[in-house]
């Protein structure tokens, strides 16, 4: 039985750790791309799909970490999965942005990308709160 539960736990370390990972791989893309758009560089035709490939690798992600629990676990890794959703919706509305006559529809593009990146990072530590919690450990 212990060994069951150690390895139980091990999936979990794993399961936070590609959340983490994902993250962070999500994070800087979608601010590599950001930076473009204020240097007034074009993203390629490869950097606006990396949001999206990047951005569904997290969400798919959080999903796996519920097959391992616990449920306060998988609920606090939700803010991330919405959070990314909602920077993965302003991936596909970017090239829209590029292509409006509004002067201000990048400028506009950039502050929701901003307003979502932030609440990425709360949900971000709000679920590594509950991973330190449910590892029962900080290491």
């Amino acid at each position: 039985m212990a060994e069951h539960q150690h390895w139980v736990r091990e999936q979990r370390r794993q399961a936070c750790s590609d959340i983490m990972d994902a993250y962070g791989t999500f994070i800087l893309t979608v601010n590599r791309i950001a930076d473009m758009i204020m240097n007034h560089v074009q993203p390629s035709d490869s950097d606006i799909p990396a949001i999206r490939i990047d951005g569904w690798r997290l969400v798919l992600a959080v999903d796996r970490v519920r097959l391992w629990g616990p449920e306060e676990l998988a609920t606090s890794a939700q803010g991330i999965r919405s959070e990314a959703r909602e920077l993965i919706a302003l991936g596909w509305q970017l090239r829209d942005a590029m292509a409006s006559p509004d002067p201000d529809a990048l400028e506009d593009w950039l502050d929701q990308c901003t307003t979502r990146a932030d609440a990425a990072k709360q949900a971000r530590d709000v679920f590594t709160v509950a991973a330190y919690q449910a590892l029962g450990d900080r290491t």
